[in-house]
């Protein structure tokens, strides 16, 4: 079972920080997921990243719940499996 995230392995999580099981509800929140965009939460994920926002969020106030928030925006945004090539 693979989710598409790199250290998804037969549902099993490689992750040196997170390890065990990769169950789906687990991935969705997870802080260290990486694979394909899932959707908007993703994208503000991967933009806020580059500018090193997550880093000084954790530094200042601990534990940012990044990820439960990140799985929210995904499920309320989510792209698509399959692009419609409909006219």
């Amino acid at each position: 079972m693979s989710n598409g995230c790199a250290f998804n392995s037969d549902g099993q999580c490689r992750h040196a920080a997170v390890g065990g099981d990769a169950t789906p509800s687990k991935c969705a929140a997870c802080d260290h997921y990486a694979g394909r965009l899932r959707g908007m939460g993703d994208v503000f994920h991967v933009a806020l990243s580059a500018v090193g926002i997550p880093s000084v969020v954790k530094a200042v106030a601990g534990d940012c719940n990044c990820g439960p928030r990140r799985a929210a925006m995904n499920a309320a945004l989510p792209f698509a499996d399959k692009p419609n090539t409909e006219t």
